[in-house]
């Protein structure tokens, strides 16, 4: 199988949305409630535009489909948490921010060997 690692463009975010959605509802199962796992998709995971925009979000594509995608950030990153008893804002500057999914259908196949060094 040959894979094709690329920018991403914007045109790619719906495929990446389902390619996420997929990702974190199948391979999250041992380790999550489906609960959990419809708020994360819900709240947290998602496609970071930005990350596009940037030029740093790569997809990897297999047999015609995205297979993978993930990037990284230099950006000052913002973590918001909302806990019962307070709002929790923490910041830190992180040299490098991941974003990174895969499809069910390509786990372990090898195409991790395919990406960039730096990645």
């Amino acid at each position: 199988m040959i894979v094709n690692i690329r920018h991403a463009k914007m045109e790619d975010v719906p495929a990446v949305a389902d390619l996420i959605r997929d990702s974190v509802s199948v391979l999250s199962l041992p380790y999550y409630t489906a609960k959990q796992i419809t708020s994360a998709l819900a709240h947290v995971f998602g496609p970071d535009t930005q990350l596009i925009l940037d030029g740093t979000y790569f997809v990897a594509e297999a047999d015609n489909q995205i297979a993978g995608s993930g990037g990284w950030s230099k950006r000052k990153l913002c973590l918001v948490a909302i806990r019962p008893s307070r709002l929790l804002i923490r910041c830190s500057i992180l040299r490098k921010t991941l974003h990174v999914f895969a499809h069910s259908m390509f786990i372990r196949a090898g195409h991790d060997k395919v990406l960039p060094p730096k990645f």
